[in-house]
């Protein structure tokens, strides 16, 4: 490391209305170089050699400084590093990039005849590297800056033992990680039925119909019902505009679904499936595009929504199935 410290040199501000700019600092009485370019610079009689503050236009900071974020425009700031000379300009740039820190600019001949990069600091806050001015070096009009090299990020590799542990006998197929909508939706959809078919599974009707989390009156067996009602009133009822009665519902008894748990569990499940596989016969006989009519307000609703409704209200419930298993006999798993 080289033994020669940085020290401050000058604070670059980017402007979003360089006029406007220098006007308020002229009237806070300091003496403003400027002319109607992009550029100006507050000098400071008493202090010819020390700290300087620059103004610049935003699209001219844009030349020196080529891969500062979208956010740094006007309202942003450069701190400028003086360095000894142009050699360690690179030498400073390439040990914080090697430190893991981001370039914002490759090291370069600006045209103000220095030798200058800018590097973010771990706040994010721009910090730049300046070698002495060669007025020999100096060019006009400039020329934009090099951008820098794309750099990799390193991908986060979490230990295998850190994600969720999956329920054991899983006997779901995989979702897919890339596919046509269609193929995606309806594996989603029916992994999540899988996912509550699991949750219920290894249990007698005593356990399926217990309401483990009180005060809840929720049950698998009162969501097992739910579902199913569900299944019948989107798909078909909603969309398709089948003339079929609801399940588990009535004007006088809106709860049923998770009040009434008399009947038979075994006879439940086959329901549901039942429901299930009719749905899976609407989807396939349909565009995504086709519309049923809503019937709370004769809207209508794209079986594409629909397919969307479904997923959400599986996965909501999913998610108390996952409560009430746990309450019932401890077991977890996603």
């Amino acid at each position: 490391m080289s033994a020669a410290t940085p020290v401050p040199s000058h604070v670059n501000l980017v402007v979003t209305d360089i006029a406007r700019s220098v006007e308020f600092y002229r009237l806070l009485g300091w003496d403003v170089d400027a002319d109607t370019g992009p550029h100006a610079t507050v000098r400071f009689p008493s202090q010819a050699a020390g700290l300087m503050v620059d103004l610049d236009q935003q699209e001219f900071a844009r030349d020196w400084n080529r891969g500062a974020p979208p956010s740094v425009t006007g309202g942003s700031a450069v701190v400028v590093m003086r360095v000894p000379d142009r050699a360690e300009v690179d030498e400073s740039h390439n040990r914080l990039v090697d430190g893991g820190y981001a370039s914002r600019q490759l090291p370069y001949d600006a045209f103000w005849g220095a030798r200058f990069a800018v590097v973010a600091d771990p706040d994010g806050y721009q910090i730049g590297l300046m070698s002495p001015v060669d007025e020999a070096s100096k060019s006009w009009p400039p020329t934009p800056a090099p951008l820098p090299e794309p750099t990799e990020t390193a991908r986060p590799v979490i230990p295998e033992g850190n994600f969720s542990p999956t329920w054991s006998g899983d006997t779901r197929k995989p979702l897919p990680q890339a596919g046509g909508e269609r193929d995606v939706l309806t594996a989603y959809l029916d992994y999540h039925r899988a996912t509550f078919e699991l949750k219920c599974g290894g249990l007698d009707s005593g356990q399926l119909s217990e309401r483990s989390m009180p005060p809840s009156t929720m049950s698998l067996h009162g969501l097992l019902r739910h579902l199913t009602g569900g299944e019948r009133w989107w798909m078909q009822i909603n969309f398709a505009g089948d003339d079929v009665p609801m399940l588990y519902y009535s004007d006088d008894d809106p709860d049923q679904d998770f009040d009434s748990l008399d009947g038979d569990v075994a006879e439940a499940f086959e329901l549901w499936r039942r429901e299930c596989q009719r749905s899976r016969e609407i989807v396939a006989a349909h565009d995504l595009d086709d519309t049923g009519t809503r019937v709370r307000d004769g809207e209508p609703i794209s079986l594409r929504g629909v397919i969307m409704k479904m997923i959400a209200e599986y996965a909501q419930h999913n998610g108390h199935a996952d409560l009430l298993r746990e309450g019932i006999d401890g077991r977890t798993g996603a």
